[in-house]
């Protein structure tokens, strides 16, 4: 499982490009990004499956035997033995060599743990508290922009596991978006903040999870561009897939083959220098044939202006790049991010997840690329020197990632005629009417002004307004309240106490600053700075994640 070692890239690589300056960054497990409750992983999972991650990092002997009713397609995620073996072998090994395949809510022994500076964090609640945190800021309009490249799993089922993807973050953080309801006072007090929600993906794989979880829904529509065919993982997502009951045409599918660029995602006609063929110069000319259209575009566009969704949640995997040799797609750098920026015009909340990938230095940079572009900011020529440098290489630009030599099983005709299809699907969905953005905060009320103090003023009424009870030069009682007998109280004594020691009784010193953690950046956006967030373990925090490489 590289994707902890991608983001760790992809973090660093943001910081050397001066990203975080555009960008406000929030701590995973702060206050404003906790991680993912047992309670709030149960707004989608079973209870069952929620006990048994969190069982399987102490009790992973009892619970060995119950790993196989957890795991929808174990032979793809890790084969059964596999797993088997490494919690048998986790259980009679050390406290501190203690690891599985499987690790994702707890990492280590509690008896056991390691000073915090070395502590691993829980993967999975990482990752989904970091999403449900990001949807959280988008309906209290504390950001318009929310990334956590961390997220985007997509796979995981409410009862077990599924590829790469334990806890599916996708689908609590638009629950999340879905149940936030508009506070006192605003318009339409008590309704939804989103009522309608639409999520993007632009992956090698489809997002089987997601689209079984919101299949007969009208409120979410899922569009997605993945890899389809024999063999390819996870098996669904093809065009005729359209929903059933009340969500019927709230999914459109665009399947593609392997070897799909950046020609064939935005159909553009490749150039030929040969003149006609001579022989046939003498027969009539054909009319020329129109350009052919975008195949992401039009299906994206023409689904938004549809249903008119209040916030969007888009996966931008790195699996359609270049070079990843599980997704087996072609598609560019700037392809990647010109997906990502047609989405962001819409200007309807955003939240950006990662979804899947293999190669760790294509992702990193993809990722980077695409944070640069939602800040509006361009990249340097050559990678900053940081840490991880040598990760990316020196041969070519970075972030001009060229397209590989491989076999594209994409046509124009199959483009045309699935792009045909997704449009026909959208035709049928019903119009709703643009959706109202989500409140403002209400700005903080101002400090109360500060009152005079007591003896301030009783002095100045003495001042002011001297006696004769007693002679001008005597000295006053030092018991004396702060006004005459029988005059009226100029003041109120306020008094303000600092934090002390309890040990020493000096005024304690300010909490130190929190540490560095996952991140939720995003775009400023005026008074209210968009939050994105990359879930990371800083300095030396790991996370465990050591799964068989085998799907995003």
């Amino acid at each position: 499982m590289l994707k902890p070692n991608m983001v760790r890239l992809a973090h660093e690589l943001v910081k050397a490009c001066q990203l975080p300056q555009h960008m406000a960054m929030c701590t995973t497990g702060s206050t404003e990004c906790p991680l993912l409750t047992a309670g709030g992983a149960m707004c989608f999972h079973t209870d069952a499956y929620v006990d048994f991650l969190q069982q399987i990092a102490y009790n992973s002997a009892e619970v060995a035997a119950e790993s196989a009713d957890y795991a929808l397609q174990s032979s793809v995620c890790f084969s059964e033995t596999a797993w088997c073996a490494a919690a048998a072998a986790a259980a009679a090994a050390p406290p501190h060599r203690r690891r599985l395949a499987f690790r994702t809510w707890r990492c280590v022994d509690a008896a056991q743990s390691p000073p915090a500076s070395r502590r691993r964090r829980p993967y999975a609640r990482t990752y989904a508290g970091a999403s449900v945190a990001a949807a959280r800021a988008l309906s209290m309009a504390a950001t318009d922009v929310a990334i956590n490249w961390m997220g985007g799993q997509t796979h995981a089922r409410p009862d077990c596991a599924s590829g790469f993807s334990y806890v599916n973050d996708v689908v609590l953080s638009v629950l999340e978006l879905l149940r936030e309801q508009r506070p006192k006072g605003a318009t339409g007090e008590g309704s939804p903040v989103f009522e309608r929600v639409m999520v993007v993906n632009v992956d090698a794989w489809h997002p089987s999870g997601v689209e079984e979880a919101f299949y007969t829904t009208d409120r979410v529509l899922c569009v997605s561009l993945h890899r389809h065919g024999r063999g390819v993982f996870p098996g669904s997502g093809g065009v005729k897939d359209i929903g059933e009951g009340k969500g019927k045409n709230h999914t459109i599918n665009m399947p593609v083959s392997h070897g799909l660029d950046d020609e064939g995602l935005e159909a553009r006609r490749r150039s030929h220098s040969h003149q006609s063929i001579p022989h046939r110069a003498s027969l009539p000319a054909s009319p020329p044939r129109p350009p052919p259209q975008s195949l992401f575009n039009p299906v994206v566009t023409a689904a938004f202006e549809r249903y008119q969704p209040g916030a969007i949640v888009y996966i931008a995997g790195a699996g359609v790049l270049a070079g990843d040799r599980l997704g087996c797609m072609n598609i560019t750098l700037a392809a990647h991010a010109k997906c990502l920026r047609h989405v962001a015009a819409f200007g309807k909340p955003l939240l950006v997840l990662g979804g899947g990938g293999s190669g760790q230095s294509v992702a990193a940079r993809a990722w980077c690329a695409a944070t640069a572009a939602l800040c509006e900011v361009d990249l340097p020529e050559m990678v900053p020197d940081h840490d991880y440098t040598y990760y990316h290489g020196a041969a070519d630009p970075p972030f001009d990632l060229a397209s590989v030599t491989m076999d594209n099983g994409n046509s124009e005709a199959s483009l045309t005629r699935t792009r045909e299809a997704c449009l026909s699907t959208i035709s049928q969905l019903p119009e709703h009417e643009a959706a109202p953005p989500p409140p403002k905060p209400a700005p903080p009320a101002p400090p109360p002004a500060a009152e005079p103090a007591a003896a301030e003023t009783a002095a100045e009424t003495a001042a002011a307004e001297p006696t004769d009870a007693e002679p001008a030069d005597a000295e006053p009682d030092a018991g004396a309240g702060p006004a005459a007998d029988g005059a009226e109280p100029t003041g109120e004594l306020v008094a303000v106490d600092a934090p002390m020691d309890t040990e020493t009784g000096a005024a304690s010193a300010p909490a130190a600053e929190a540490e560095e953690g996952s991140a939720v950046q995003a775009r400023d956006s005026g008074a209210a700075p968009p939050v994105s967030t990359q879930t990371v373990a800083e300095n030396s925090t790991e996370i465990d994640a050591t799964e068989p490489m085998v799907e995003g």
